[in-house]
Parts: C-alpha cells; structure tokens; sequence
C-alpha cells in the first residue's frame, strides 16, 4: 500500500508528551512548519485536566492508545465508488482490491487506479467473503446457504465453481495459510474448515458460538479466530489447541490484525452482522454506491 501523496506546501506534525490518567495529563506540544524551512514555526500549548477531557477533544489525523499516548493516525483516501448498496468484504490482489457485495452478489475488482469491474456474480445475495490467493485465483463465499466458488473474469455474469460446500448457513471469512491451504470461517453452526489443493475438506474447529466470524493465519501455523455470539478472540494452536485470548463486552469480532511486534488487534462491534437482514434488499435499486476507501497509516510528514 502507497503512502499518500504529500501536498504542495508541507505539514510537518511533532507530537511531545505523554498523556497519563490523573490530576493533570501534562502538556502537548503540537509544532507546524509550513513550506520552506525557513518559514517561522508556531508553537501552541494546550493543557487539559483528565483523561475525558482530552477524549472529549477533536482527533482528526491523531491516534490516542490505550495508555493515552499521542501519535498521528491513519489518513484515508478514497479509492473508488461501487454501484452496489453494501461492501461486505474486502481482500487485497496484487493489483488492487476484491470487493464483496451485496444485495445482487456482486464480486468486484477494483484497481489499484480505482478502476473497477464484476468478475463474478454469486448465487446468493451477500458475499461476506472474498479471497485473492497468492497463484491469482479469485475466490468468493455467498450466504445465506451458500458455497465457496472459484471465480472466472471472463464471465462474470456466472457464479463460478463450487470449491467447498460447508453445509452452513453463513461463510464469514477466507484465508490462506502458507502452505497453500484455505480456511472457511462459517456461522450457524460456529466452525472453521481446512480445503486441501485436492478439495478434501477437515473441519479443524468446533466454536463454542454460533459464528466463526474472521480468520487470521499466523507465522507459527496457529490461527486467531474472533466469534459472533460471545465476542471471543480465540488462539488455535498448529496442534489444534484452543485457547481464549479475549472475551469483549460487544458481541461479535469482525476483524484481527496483528502487528511487527507481534500485538494483536481486534475490531468488536455491539451487533451482530447475522441479525441484520441484508436479503430483503434483494433486486432493491442501490440508493447510493458503496464506497471504497483505503487507510494509509500517516508518518511525521504528510
């Protein structure tokens, strides 16, 4: 992902201090430089008097984390428009994005430019996963009551091959492993499935929830698994181990990531995407495109 081309004039951001729960949060200091290096620079302090005040605060381009430190944010750029009412998934390609939708089980491709084209057209109305793996093939899953599919550019008006078959009522998510394996998250029931290059599929992980809602491969062989339900971030171990690394207080783990550290970030959200009944927007005339957007992580010049 490229960083976001710098403006005309330079803005340089330095962030000084450390924010701390207390009495007094200490100072910020907050230095611009515009233009040439021989421009004056202004220096403004601010002082806040807790922790919820500085929350209170505008964050635009600035990241607070959970020790209340300051650094800046992401910036996000807008990619592309999709004449589709909802994006429900996202995968990168080597060239751009596979993009999920629905209500008309649309799989688009988009560019790296931002220009976009169907590639594939599902059988069900939601295609809440999609997948671009490493050999170029493009896959996709539709729900309710779906499959995973493997798609074909060149008519996208089909719905391509059935590569797996789960028996369940929603395919959350797709990944690769790094020995080309592919894992299926499903929901109703709770599972994640491992689809061998010969199609022969093992189901390596019964949930204790109804959904297996994002599927994040590790180096080591393991897998987090965030759930749809009870909100839990689950360690697979390569030995098929399952260990609870976290229970939110929202309901359902959308997406994982993890850091160069090694940390590990989880999006929970207060409901869940399976009590939403996105199908009676079937054949529905799209009000306005989704939209694709890309969040480039900022730096000290932007």
């Amino acid at each position: 992902m490229s960083r976001l081309p710098r403006p005309m004039s330079m803005l340089r951001r330095a962030f000084v201090g450390v924010l701390s729960a207390g009495s007094l949060l200490g100072a910020v200091a907050v230095s611009l430089a515009v233009g040439s290096a021989s421009a004056e620079a202004e220096t403004k302090l601010f002082r806040v008097a807790d922790a919820a005040a500085a929350i209170a605060g505008e964050t635009d381009g600035v990241a607070i984390d959970g020790r209340g430190r300051l650094s800046l944010g992401v910036a996000l750029e807008r990619l592309a428009s999709v004449d589709q009412p909802f994006i429900l998934s996202a995968a990168p390609l080597a060239d751009g994005w596979l993009i999920g939708t629905g209500s008309s089980g649309r799989v688009v491709a988009v560019s790296a430019e931002g220009a976009s084209r169907v590639v594939g057209t599902l059988e069900r109305p939601q295609a809440f996963a999609v997948l671009g793996r490493g050999d170029g093939e493009l896959l996709a899953a539709d729900s309710p009551d779906g499959a995973v599919r493997r798609l074909d550019p060149s008519t996208p008006e089909e719905a391509g091959t059935i590569v797996f078959d789960p028996q369940s009522t929603y395919i959350w998510d797709l990944a690769e492993t790094a020995d080309g394996g592919l894992l299926v998250a499903t929901g109703l029931p709770g599972a994640l499935w491992r689809v061998t290059e010969e199609g022969a599929a093992e189901k390596l992980y019964e949930a204790p929830d109804a959904h297996v809602r994002t599927v994040l491969p590790l180096a080591d062989g393991g897998v987090l698994l965030g759930t749809a339900g009870q909100g839990l971030v689950v360690h697979l171990g390569a030995d098929g181990a399952a260990e609870t690394l976290y229970d939110a207080t929202e309901p359902e783990i959308a997406a994982l990531a993890v850091d160069g550290d090694g940390a590990v970030y989880a999006a929970a959200v207060a409901s869940e995407s399976s009590q939403v009944d996105l199908s009676a927007q079937a054949g529905a005339e799209p009000a306005a495109g989704g939209e694709v957007v890309v969040a480039v992580r900022g730096s000290e010049t932007i």
